[in-house]
């Protein structure tokens, strides 16, 4: 430390002898009495002392206009700042502090901040406040903030940063408020948003599940339907294929038509009208093997059994094979539904 302060007398002493050979002439000039080396030592000291005078004038504007800096960053900054001791009352505040709360500045000092708080956040607040001064570390905090008079009420985070002395015990706190009432009405439109699409989305879940649960029923139903109508099915045909035996080894001669054509004869009518096979008779008219005189016989028949006259009487009848041949037969008409 010692060494640095001799080097800058050092310095400003050369700094005078060469500023004092510039002006050499001019003093030895206007000097009355003879120049001794006393009297350039005074002319070194007195240059001296005017160069120190011109160094701390120059430091001393440039400490002032830094403080007029720091004085209009302080007040016109976009953020509320205001300084507190540590019983928490206002020391100073800066222009956008005082406007957050609507009060003017004068006002302030020497006023509890807690007074722009609300009380049932005034714990939260004085709990931040105990851990700046004895944590010496930035505390951070959200509350709701009072404007003049308790009239109107604004979210606000409060940031709480200790201001270290030159004994490193802090005596202050600086604070700074910044207003978060846009923030906190986007973030609750955002939670509302999320609750109605959270519940959109239950609802449409529920509405899917029950579809789903229909869909499923159904799946199971036409399941059950299908398996009854296979069983069923199998049923039939075994049925069929039972009875279709029984027809088919049947000693009675019988014939099926559908819109006066064959489609189905036994073996029995097969020997009977002296056919080769049953293809033979297939699509050939009812009508063929049957006499002229027994025609009318068979409709009238037909006719009757259509009216709901379930006749069980055998009927005669004369038939023709397919040679050509006339037999005598006796039988019974049914129409099939």
């Amino acid at each position: 430390m010692s060494s640095n302060i001799k080097n800058e007398e050092n310095n400003l002493r050369k700094k005078a002898e060469e500023k004092l050979k510039r002006k050499y002439d001019y003093l030895k000039k206007h000097n009355t009495g003879p120049v001794t080396k006393a009297t350039e030592e005074l002319w070194i000291h007195q240059i001296e002392l005017e160069m120190q005078n011109e160094e701390i004038r120059k430091t001393q504007k440039e400490l002032e206009e830094a403080k007029q800096k720091y004085s209009d960053l302080f007040d016109f900054a976009p953020v509320g700042y205001f300084i507190i001791d540590r019983d928490g009352n206002i020391i100073e505040a800066n222009l956008t502090g005082s406007s957050m709360v609507s009060k003017d500045r004068a006002s302030l000092i020497n006023k509890p901040l807690s007074l722009f708080i609300k009380k049932e956040y005034w714990n939260a607040y004085h709990s931040q406040l105990q851990k700046v001064f004895h944590q010496k570390a930035n505390q951070r905090c959200e509350l709701k903030m009072l404007k003049k008079n308790e009239e109107k009420e604004f979210d606000a985070e409060i940031i709480f940063q200790p201001i270290l002395g030159k004994s490193e015990n802090i005596e202050e706190c600086r604070i700074a408020i910044i207003d978060i009432t846009a923030r906190k009405l986007l973030e609750q439109e955002l939670s509302n948003g999320r609750t109605e699409l959270e519940n959109r989305v239950k609802e449409r879940t529920t509405d899917l599940l029950q579809v789903v649960n229909l869909l499923r029923n159904e799946v199971e139903q036409r399941k059950r339907s299908d398996i009854e109508l296979q069983k069923r099915t199998k049923e039939l045909e075994q049925s069929e294929k039972k009875y279709r035996t029984l027809i088919e080894v049947s000693p009675d001669a019988i014939c099926v038509a559908v819109d006066d054509k064959v489609v189905f004869v036994n073996n029995t009518a097969i020997s009977i009208l002296n056919a080769k096979n049953e293809e033979e008779l297939k699509g050939k008219t009812i009508w063929q093997f049957v006499h002229p005189d027994s025609i009318d016989i068979i409709k009238n028949r037909l006719e009757r059994f259509l009216q709901g006259k379930r006749e069980i009487e055998i009927v005669e009848v004369t038939l023709i094979r397919t040679d050509g041949s006339f037999f005598e037969a006796g039988g019974t008409v049914a129409t099939m539904e």
